[in-house]
C-alpha cells in the first residue's frame, strides 16, 4: 500500500485539493520521527529515497500521506510509518490556520555512502 491515513472520520470533502491551497506561511516541522531502516536493506547494501505527499491539517496534523515516487518500494513503508508520527505548526492563509499538502523527501543512506 502506497498511503496511510492515520485518522478514521475523514469524508472526502475534508480533503484539501490536492493542487490547489493557497497559503501565505507553509507548515513547520515542530517534531518528527525518523523512519527505520529496514533490515533487508541493511543486509543487502540499498539506499533509497522516497517522496511523499502528506496533508497537514490545520492543528498541524498528518490526516494522508500518499508515496509520489519512490527509488525501492522496500522505503516506502518506514517513510510512511514515521511521517504520520511527525507534528507541524499548521500552514496559513490571511493569518487563519489552514489544511494544506506538502512534499517530504526521505533519504535512506548507509553509514560512509552518500
Amino acid at each position: 500500500d502506497d498511503s496511510v491515513e492515520p485518522t478514521e472520520g475523514v469524508s472526502s470533502t475534508d480533503i484539501p485539493p490536492k493542487d490547489s491551497v493557497e497559503v501565505d506561511v507553509e507548515p513547520r516541522v515542530i517534531s518528527r520521527a525518523e523512519p527505520r531502516y529496514p533490515e533487508e536493506a541493511l543486509r543487502n547494501g540499498l539506499t533509497g529515497d522516497v517522496f511523499l505527499k502528506v496533508w497537514v491539517n490545520k492543528i498541524g496534523q498528518v490526516r494522508r500521506a500518499y508515496v509520489e515516487s519512490s527509488s525501492d518500494p522496500i522505503f516506502q513503508k518506514p517513510s510512511l510509518r514515521a511521517v504520520v508520527q511527525w507534528k507541524f505548526e499548521p500552514a496559513r492563509f490571511k493569518g487563519n490556520p489552514v489544511d494544506t499538502w506538502i512534499h517530504i523527501p526521505f533519504k535512506f543512506r548507509l553509514a560512509g555512502v552518500r
